[in-house]
């Protein structure tokens, strides 16, 4: 009888314990669910002002091109609203309305910092080719249809760092973006990884070597 109500009462015991492990489970994960959904809008908000800024400036650098030395503190700007749009994108999912919103921003800011360096490079280098910086534009695509993107990712950014003049501007190839289509179109990019290096475009792989390589033949060429 007493080993009988022991067993009882430890069984309560044990569904007791449960009940509140659970419990506290469901809380906590609420509350980080809650702290992450704070963290995005608030980044929202910071990047849509960012975006704005970022218009501005564009303008503004538009007058005073070839005064300029350089445009590397823009493109470390760029590289900040990547990372931060990537957080987005992982918490919230690549179809959450408001992270398809701010990543077309995104391009757009993309496009315009582009089309600026390209100008430079017309406008300020005087034919000497050597003066101009290599423009790269990089489709990829995140759907899990291309293998060889994530490579060509790594390939990209190694030669941005070796290369200090080299300015790289990635696009998803999926987006519901204007701005990419019309990209896409003028420069016949209909696969992944995409490339257009100096207005001339690539489609497929391509490693370090034949990067390399096809950069300087360009410069042959010019």
């Amino acid at each position: 009888m007493n080993k009988k109500r022991f067993s009882t009462h430890k069984s309560i015991t044990v569904l007791l314990l449960t009940i509140i492990i659970f419990s506290l489970g469901i809380v906590v994960g609420n509350y980080n669910t809650s702290q992450k959904f704070s963290q995005v809008l608030s980044l929202s908000k910071n990047l849509q002002t960012q975006t704005l800024g970022a218009e501005v400036v564009n303008d503004i650098l538009e007058e005073n091109l070839c005064e300029m030395n350089n445009l590397d503190y823009l493109n470390d700007d760029l590289f900040a609203l990547s990372e931060r749009l990537g957080y987005m994108e992982t918490v919230l999912g690549s179809e959450n309305s408001q992270v398809v919103e701010l990543k077309n921003d995104y391009f757009v800011i993309e496009a315009r910092h582009w089309i600026l360096t390209k100008r430079k490079n017309e406008r300020c280098s005087n034919g000497d080719t050597e003066l101009n910086e290599t423009i790269v534009l990089y489709f990829y695509s995140n759907e899990g249809d291309c293998h060889k993107c994530k490579e060509q990712g790594s390939v990209l950014v190694y030669l941005m760092q070796k290369y200090k003049g080299m300015k790289i501007y990635s696009f998803d190839i999926n987006a519901d973006s204007q701005v990419v289509r019309v990209i896409k179109n003028v420069y016949d990019i209909e696969g992944t990884p995409g490339l257009i290096i100096n207005d001339q475009s690539y489609v497929g792989y391509l490693n370090i070597e034949g990067f390399e390589q096809l950069v300087e033949n360009q410069k042959l060429v010019e």
